[in-house]
């Protein structure tokens, strides 16, 4: 959460929180054992405060000071929910890739100190949302315990997997089966929780043989010409005029297919700037597939891309 003071800090269309204004602040010692579970923050720090610093891939960052506090949340109903004793970051430098909306991050893996892994079994440990597009002004709905069931007739489902590995509790993972281009299926030939979900990440990572293999596969089903892709972070773009919607279809065990809706555009910043100089339109080109299923083209043959995960 962003708090004041601020001493490096994204602009806000709300007053930073003031921890001081808060009855039921409290600030953790370095020797308490959520502080120990932190990645320790070593910037000249004397008081025994428990001071973090979190980065992450894309260069955002927070840096503060670990505290509880009793947190209220609203439900949809309209009640009112207090949690007493949350533990929360207090971040007072932050820097990142973050809007004037956002006031905060919260955990949602499993890891001791996650939003999840606090509510425990107030929320029996279960939760769900769906994440609409950024460019719709409307909030998403995270929902807790019974109500965060999915159920119906056409709902399915992957088991999670316990790798047992140092970081086993913090992300959660899945088995990857294979990919399927067309007809062609490309199993992945790995170990059971080779994959992992993060919803913060716009491209999927895969093993590079494996990847090579479905890239093989996806240039010899389009029958265009790839371009350079202008920030030179893709392998694989076309040139298209067309930017609309189609079904990509994601194939389950027994084959259960689930289609998925995907939005065909482009990432017209980058392409826009260097392109600026130049007055005369040019056709714009965009990311196909690094795994980046977000960023794809429509093109006059109808490309199928299945991932296959087990029931």
């Amino acid at each position: 959460m962003v708090c004041a003071p601020c001493d490096s800090c994204y602009p806000q269309d709300q007053p930073f929180f003031d921890p001081t204004k808060s009855s039921t602040y409290v600030e953790l010692p370095c020797d308490s054992s959520p502080c120990q579970a932190l990645p320790r923050y070593t910037n000249g720090n004397t008081s025994g405060e428990c001071k973090y610093h979190y980065s992450y891939a894309d260069n955002s960052y927070t840096a503060g000071v670990l505290f509880s506090n009793t947190f209220t949340f609203g439900s949809t109903e309209g009640q009112v929910f207090a949690f007493p004793n949350s533990l929360f970051g207090c971040g007072h430098d932050n820097s990142g890739t973050f809007n004037i909306l956002g006031y905060g991050l919260v955990g949602l893996g499993g890891g001791s100190l996650s939003l999840i892994s606090q509510l425990g079994a107030e929320i029996e440990y279960e939760f769900s949302y769906c994440l609409l597009p950024w460019i719709v002004n409307t909030s998403s709905v995270l929902r807790f315990g019974p109500d965060a069931i999915i159920s119906g007739r056409e709902v399915v489902s992957t088991p999670l997997v316990s790798t047992g590995g140092s970081d086993s509790d913090t992300f959660y993972y899945l088995t990857l089966d294979a990919v399927s281009v067309g007809s062609m299926k490309i199993p992945s030939n790995q170990i059971e929780g080779n994959i992992i979900i993060d919803s913060g990440s716009t491209l999927t990572m895969l093993n590079s043989d494996f990847y090579d293999e479905i890239e093989v596969a996806v240039t010899e089903s389009i029958s265009l010409d790839p371009v350079q892709d202008p920030p030179d972070n893709y392998r694989l773009c076309y040139n298209s005029d067309s930017f609309s919607t189609i079904l990509i279809p994601r194939n389950f065990s027994m084959g259960i297919t689930h289609h998925l809706a995907l939005p065909m555009w482009c990432e017209g910043r980058k392409v826009n700037r260097l392109n600026s100089k130049k007055k005369k339109k040019k056709k714009k080109a965009c990311p196909f597939f690094s795994f980046q299923i977000l960023k794809t083209l429509k093109f006059k043959t109808q490309l199928s891309i299945s991932i296959s995960f087990p029931l």
